[in-house]
């Protein structure tokens, strides 16, 4: 190439060059300016979305803080006093109210509006929010969000067992995290266990010379600590705990000798000392959620919530205790709608029987039962399930609108809540892997990865909840299913083995006596009675509940001995009965007056004022309310589960969470000569149980009936808890409840309207 065409070349290629370089710099020029105006209008979107989540706020502030007097506590509020409130102030359905524009110096104003709404199907109190931010320069965004004040969380959950009066159930018990299942993970200073709690909202009662007990973790009550005779109990030594005072973990296991010590009582009724201790093992006089909310606590509790009472595992709008027909229709509507995150709708998957309202189960009894069977939320009827070859597989929430009976294995996350009551026949057990092997410690030791093959089930109900042979009168023939309480004396005699036809003798007694259920539940009576009366003599309001054994129960027992646990004598004058007719008819109740004596008065009653007592009491029924399934047969259910050969001997056990506003009743016979009808050397003669109850789980229930006397007797201490709980604390997130009576606010996801 010549010289000449050479610097003709490079000077083009020069030129070109710069002028790919002014184009590329060009370019990038232009994408900055465009990313700067992009990060400009999104700092400007930012800042005036921000102005209008401020209204949103301050709408919080308008419809919850300013709702309530200055003298309301901080930390309990009830919905029935809200809504006063908010008439009073103006706020009606379908009124709204305009603020601002409020101007922030610089960067712009914003605006909102409150409307209230018709109150929503479970009854919350509804409002929308229209708020809209506007930055200086114009740029404008208005965003809405649905506010809704109703019932708020129950937070009793997080304990093992919570329950109003703790008597029997604290004799022989051993409490503890269910990290004590896990294999592979010894509890020490290194690796410390979760405390265990256990809280009765008004009463503990033991029995200092017999007690056998070990909780690893701590204890409440909102009462004092009392023996059978009502005497304050400071301390025992068969009642115990491996917490150390102001540790909130376990670090000694159970198992060692000498690990478990002597609770150290704390006594909450000297308030600024309580509102400044945490992580003591013992309280007694815990405050209430009222002194919570007042000086020196200021809404701060001293080691926990404790709640004040059980709400319905379905919200009770009106507060009457009992659920209705649009009460239930709420619950379920709500779930399968999907409008319920706590409650998504679900299914049961199982071997089960579904037997229609008016329709009955039948002699087959399980032999009724039929695999692949499914039923979702809003079944209306009574179902058997039975998982004893075949897990039931639960999933999501299942509200029946009906009664349950339950035996077997369980897989799945999910909750089944009866509008009725619930019979636990047989062992309930968590079956995990393919094959549905029983859940074991290889398997516990996983149930903090969330991929754990460990189930969640929680069995909730309405009515009550039973767990093992309720039916059977003490000493009376257990192996007969049509020996049933009657609340009166019927004669027990030896039906099996060489003594048959021998009349029953213990303790005096040639026939039987009260039942456990029975007499539990005329225990509770009493108590509902004098809360009664007392709310009367100090011109407040109460609604009872009350028990009543059988559908066809002719009187509601009251029983009047505020010294003992109770009377083996159906005929004692220490109990009272009361025609049931007495709430519709005056002429049915006691003539005369009926005195009953509380905090050390004495309060009378006259045959009317009897009568508004029974007619303001919602009343549950022990046995079936219904003859769908009759008592004998649900007690040959209980012994074909249990009480069966093919069952090795061990504690009667439930794998999940128990949940009932009313009563639980548990029991496990015992596995002693002198408890059974047939000698040991027929066959053993005693329960499979061998007089143990195991929980994995927790309880919660307001009124709890347990007796578990374990494998002890002739006055010989127990070697072996009798009731055992191991508190799976997954289940604390798992089962979220409604106080419909205390209010709690909620909102929902705010939306971008422009």
């Amino acid at each position: 190439m010549k010289r000449g065409h050479t610097d003709g070349f490079i000077l083009y290629a020069t030129l070109s060059l710069l002028i790919l370089i002014a184009v590329m710099v060009g370019t990038a020029l232009v994408i900055s300016n465009i990313n700067v105006r992009s990060a400009n209008d999104n700092v400007r979107v930012s800042q005036v979305q921000a102005l209008a989540e401020g209204g949103l706020d301050e709408a919080v502030s308008k419809v919850w803080y300013d709702i309530w007097p200055a003298s309301t506590p901080t930390s309990y509020y009830r919905v029935s006093d809200y809504k006063k409130n908010l008439v009073t102030q103006g706020w009606g359905v379908n009124t709204s109210a305009s603020y601002g524009p409020f101007n922030l110096s610089g960067v712009g104003n914003y605006q909102y509006k409150i409307t209230r709404l018709a109150d929503t199907t479970d009854q919350a109190t509804h409002f929308l929010v229209e708020s809209t931010g506007v930055q200086t320069g114009g740029t404008s965004r208005k965003i809405t969000q649905d506010i809704y004040v109703g019932g708020g969380l129950f937070n009793g959950i997080s304990y093992a067992v919570l329950t109003n009066n703790a008597n029997c159930v604290m004799c022989h018990a051993s409490v503890q995290s269910t990290q004590a299942l896990a294999t592979g993970n010894p509890v020490s200073s290194q690796t410390p266990f979760r405390r265990a709690k256990f809280a009765t909202l008004e009463s503990l009662q033991t029995r200092p010379s017999e007690e056998d007990s070990v909780l690893a973790g701590t204890f409440y009550t909102r009462g004092g600590w009392v023996d059978g005779n009502g005497n304050n109990v400071a301390s025992s030594s068969g009642f115990k705990t491996t917490q150390a005072t102001g540790d909130g973990n376990i670090t000694t296991p159970m198992t060692t000798a000498g690990s478990a010590k002597n609770f150290s009582v704390f006594d909450c009724s000297n308030a600024t000392q309580c509102a400044q201790t945490s992580n003591q093992n013992f309280y007694t006089n815990y405050p209430t959620q009222d002194k919570i909310g007042q000086q020196p606590f200021n809404g701060k509790w001293p080691d926990g919530e404790l709640p004040d009472s059980f709400p319905l595992p379905v919200a009770d709008t009106d507060g009457n205790r009992n659920i209705d027909d649009t009460e239930w229709n709420n619950a379920v509507s709500t779930s399968t709608s999907q409008e319920d995150p706590d409650n998504p709708p679900g299914a049961i998957t199982a071997t089960m029987k579904q037997i229609s309202p008016t329709g009955t189960l039948g002699t087959n009894n399980f032999g009724a039962v039929q695999a692949g069977q499914t039923a979702g939320t809003g079944y209306t009827g009574n179902l058997v399930l039975d998982g004893t070859q075949t897990p039931i597989n639960v999933n999501g929430t299942v509200y029946v609108n009906g009664d349950v009976i339950i035996r077997g294995k369980i897989k799945g996350n999910g909750k089944i809540i009866a509008r009725g009551n619930v019979y636990v026949v047989g062992d309930v057990k968590y079956a995990c892997g393919n094959d549905n092997h029983e859940c074991n410690g290889t398997d516990w030791a996983t149930v903090s990865d969330p991929d754990s093959d460990v189930p969640k089930f929680a069995l909730s109900a309405v009515g009550n909840i039973s767990l093992g042979d309720f039916e059977t009168p003490r000493y009376g023939d257990w192996s007969d299913p049509n020996f049933l309480e009657t609340e009166n004396s019927q004669s027990a005699t030896i039906k099996t083995g060489s003594n048959v036809g021998q009349s029953v003798t213990k303790g005096g007694q040639t026939s039987t006596v009260p039942g456990m259920a029975w007499r539990e539940a005329t225990l509770f009576n009493r108590l509902e009675m004098k809360k009664f009366m007392l709310a009367r003599k100090n011109g407040q309001s109460y609604v009872p509940r009350l028990y009543k054994f059988a559908n066809n129960s002719p009187d509601l027992v009251f029983w009047n001995d505020p010294t003992d646990e109770g009377t083996d004598n159906y005929a004692s004058s220490s109990y009272r009965r009361i025609d049931a007719d007495c709430a519709t008819d005056v002429n049915q109740c006691p003539k005369g007056t009926f005195t009953e004596n509380i905090t050390g008065q004495k309060i009378t009653s006259t045959a009317a004022q009897l009568q508004q007592f029974l007619a303001a009491a919602a009343v549950y029924t022990v046995a079936p309310k219904t003859n769908w399934v009759g008592r004998s047969q649900l007690k040959k259910m209980y012994l074909d589960s249990t009480e069966t050969t093919s069952r090795s001997k061990g504690a009667f056990r439930f794998d999940g969470l128990l949940y009932s506003s009313n009563a639980t009743f548990a029991l496990a016979k015992p596995g002693v000569s002198n408890a059974c009808l047939r000698n040991v050397s027929d066959n053993g003669g005693c329960s499979k149980t061998n007089g143990s109850l195991e929980i994995r789980g927790s309880l919660m229930s307001a009124d709890t009936g347990i007796l578990s006397s374990g494998p002890w007797g002739n006055g010989n201490k127990n070697v072996t808890p009798s009731f055992s709980v191991y508190h799976d604390d997954r289940l604390s997130s798992f089962v979220k409840l409604r106080n419909t009576q205390r209010a709690g606010l909620y909102r929902a996801d705010w939306s971008l309207e422009r």
